[in-house]
């Protein structure tokens, strides 16, 4: 049956069921002007919410930003705070008349907007130049910390829980405000979440707050007590005579366990290595007899030769000297086992190690070789024409070495160096192409200058590839880049003749063009472009015994080395070993423009080569070692050769640990220790180095792939707790 809802004589209709209580309690009284007045309030418009917001932004930036500024600063704050007021208060003077969810949806608003309003009031309760109406500047200092303490907290707490929850409000309630009905109830929902994740948040302020408070510490992070290397232990066994470590610690110490574990590891395999735990206040004439004045002292004691080792007490504090504790350890073992030996650096001609002209360039600095060497028991010198280069090698010299020249040697300065590996002299160059003269290829020099691009070593002039090609087999593929200046010519010349002519002291050929690989799983990323291309490293070694221990671990060690050339046999009769070889594919890049043009050969390079020569000649004898047994070197010259010098330098040796492990098995054979040869242990933290396409890998791992992860996750999980109890849709 259908009702009939129209009023007598066609008056308005009457109000239905479910509409406000108060049109049905009047009836068709509604229309009345009072009430139709009263209706047009039906609550604040959409936009106080925003200019609430800016209000609370002018005086964050009134008291954060531009604070300094005092006028700035107040006219800001007062126009954020009549913001917020006028927010407020339409909120409250709009609300609808009727008792429907419509007007507990605006009560709730209103009293959040005024809560907020309060925080704010309490914030300037505590800033100058109120703070003294709450008593903030009288009474004793910590009294007034608290006080201010208490206020600041309470004021981010309140401000927090009333804007949170009326911005999540306001979005529920905005996809209704034109409808003819509101549902508070969804309203009242999101308000509540709001404010529960307001409560959250201030919880974990607080707890992080009171936590950071507590005097505890709890650490999580990796750390391990380095083991006996492989190197200490053959150094340990070769021991002629006994050396007695004494360890002073008191009798209970978390640090003495720790030192515990390796010298008692260390000692069980050497039989001349005595090991004593004294507590320093037990045995006071030990230990002043040994000058042990601090607990936590490590002493080697051989004869009347003592070395020593400070690592502490607090493990906090001996953590770092814990990880080292190998390569320590065989430095205080060295010094005590032998006697110090000398090696010459030579310098005058631009070397890594001269301290002047382009020597003095950073990257081309030797502070870790000088390091490693001094932790050898080698002292080091300089040799250049006052130290007799020109004349003859001093007599304490166990080897010499020469870490890329940029200057060539004198004739007289080559005529020493032969006769020294005459009389079984042994000798390290380190020979660097990319330290020639500046040729000015265009392409090359753009290169060098353009912005990103690598900081290469300066490339070669043609007319010194002319001169080097000389007597070698003709390229007439190869076209030069451009016609050099007549004023390069000679020195450019001069230089690679230099260079040729040490290397031609033990019969090797020095070929300069630059070494490289486009492989971008073949070399290293520094500058992100083709220059890249000569950072290279590998993993090829002979079984010789300059590079026995990387030839044992090759599967997980690997040298680095920058703008190298590579090494050929001149045709001599010295035994020659080429020690270290290139990796596949790469290539000699004659014109320097990090491509590979038809006629640049590629394949397998020589960049180290070990030459040695029995000789009835004795050589001039430096100090004989006492208390271990060395192997027999100083009976035969020994000459070790790099087609680069970088691979010494500071700048790769920093990044390269492997490098270092090269260099100090080069400078044992060298010395005749090869049978110390072996693993340092260390669980130093090592900096990582990339190649191009790992970097290009991490990076879209992390870009997109973990967000794409989180989200595909998000959604599983959605779409899971949204499918009905029962497979029913």
């Amino acid at each position: 049956m259908e009702v009939n809802r129209t009023g007598p004589e066609g008056s308005a209709p009457v109000a239905p069921a479910n509409t406000d209580s108060s049109a049905q309690a009047n009836g068709a009284g509604a229309n009345t002007p009072e009430q139709a007045a009263s209706n047009k309030r039906n609550g604040a418009p959409a936009w106080v919410l925003p200019v609430y917001l800016v209000g609370l932004l002018m005086v964050f930036v009134a008291e954060r930003v531009i604070s300094t500024h005092e006028t700035a600063r107040w006219v800001t704050a007062l126009a954020g705070l009549t913001a917020i007021v006028v927010a407020t208060a339409l909120r409250l003077v709009m609300l609808p008349p009727s008792r429907g969810d419509r007007r507990g949806i605006e009560l709730l608003l209103g009293g959040l907007s005024a809560a907020g309003l309060v925080a704010l009031v309490l914030y300037y309760a505590t800033a100058a130049p109120l703070e003294g109406w709450l008593g903030l500047t009288t009474g004793e200092v910590a009294d007034q910390q608290k006080r201010r303490a208490v206020l600041t907290v309470a004021w981010i707490v309140l401000l927090t829980m009333a804007v949170l929850p009326m911005v999540l409000a306001e979005a529920a309630l905005l996809p209704m405000r034109r409808a003819p009905r509101q549902e508070g109830r969804r309203v009242r929902a999101a308000a509540a979440s709001g404010f529960v994740v307001a409560a959250a948040l201030a919880y974990s302020a607080l707890v992080v707050y009171a936590v950071g408070a507590l005097d505890v510490k709890v650490d999580y992070s990796y750390f391990k007590t380095s083991e006996p290397g492989e190197s200490t232990l053959r150094i340990a066994r070769s021991l002629d005579q006994a050396v007695t470590v004494y360890a002073f610690f008191p009798q209970v110490n978390e640090v003495k366990n720790e030192v515990a574990g390796y010298l008692k590891a260390l000692a069980a395999k050497a039989p001349k290595l005595k090991v004593q735990f004294q507590d320093r206040l037990l045995v006071p004439e030990l230990a002043r007899k040994l000058r042990a004045a601090r607990d936590g002292t490590l002493i080697l004691s051989r004869d009347e030769t003592t070395e020593s080792l400070q690592i502490g007490t607090e493990l906090d504090d001996a953590r770092s000297t814990l990880k080292t504790l190998d390569k320590s350890f065989q430095k205080l073992l060295l010094k005590v086992a032998r006697s110090a030996r000398t090696v010459y650096l030579t310098v005058g001609h631009g070397e890594l190690n001269d301290s002047s002209g382009r020597g003095a360039n950073p990257e081309r600095a030797v502070s870790i070789l000088r390091q490693l060497l001094e932790s050898q028991n080698y002292r080091v010198k300089d040799l250049g024409l006052a130290q007799g280069l020109a004349s003859a090698i001093p007599d304490d010299a166990t080897a010499v070495m020469v870490l890329g020249p940029t200057q060539p040697f004198a004739p007289e300065e080559i005529g020493t160096l032969k006769r020294y590996l005459d009389h079984n002299g042994h000798l390290l160059l380190a020979l660097d192409p990319g330290s020639l003269l500046p040729a000015g290829v265009a392409d090359v020099e753009a290169t060098r200058k353009s912005p990103g691009s690598a900081e290469q070593p300066v490339p070669a002039t043609e007319a010194e590839n002319a001169a080097r090609d000389q007597g070698r087999e003709s390229a007439p593929d190869k076209k030069p880049a451009r016609v050099p200046s007549q004023a390069d010519a000679p020195a450019a010349s001069g230089m690679t003749a230099g260079l040729e002519a040490l290397a031609g002291l033990v019969d090797l050929r020095l070929v300069s063009d630059p070494l490289t690989n486009d492989d971008d799983q073949r070399h290293l990323v520094r500058r992100f472009n083709k220059s890249d291309r000569v950072l290279l490293f590998t993993n090829r070694f002979s079984s010789h015994a300059s590079v026995s221990t990387l030839s044992r671990n090759s599967t997980r060690a690997a040298i680095v080395y920058f703008t190298a050339g590579s090494l050929e046999s001149a045709g001599g009769q010295l035994p020659t070993d080429f020690a270290v070889k290139t990796m596949p594919n790469t290539y000699r890049d004659a014109n320097r423009d990090y491509e590979h043009q038809e006629g640049e050969p590629s394949g397998v390079f020589n960049i180290a080569a070990a030459v040695s020569k029995a000789s009835t000649d004795s050589k001039p004898a430096a100090k004989s070692d006492k208390g271990a047994k060395s192997d027999k070197g100083a009976d035969e010259m020994r000459v070790f050769v790099t087609a680069d010098a970088d691979m010494f330098g500071d700048l790769v040796m920093a990044r390269a640990m492997t490098n270092q492990l090269f260099l100090v098995d080069v400078l044992r054979w060298l010395g005749g220790e090869e049978s110390f040869a072996g693993e340092i242990n260390s669980e130093e933290d090592v900096r990582i180095e990339h190649t191009r396409e790992k970097d290009v890998v991490w990076f879209y791992a992390t870009i997109f792939g973990a967000p794409a992860l989180v989200l595909g996750l998000g959604l599983v999980v959605a779409r899971r707790s949204r499918r009905p109890k029962g497979g029913q849709r």
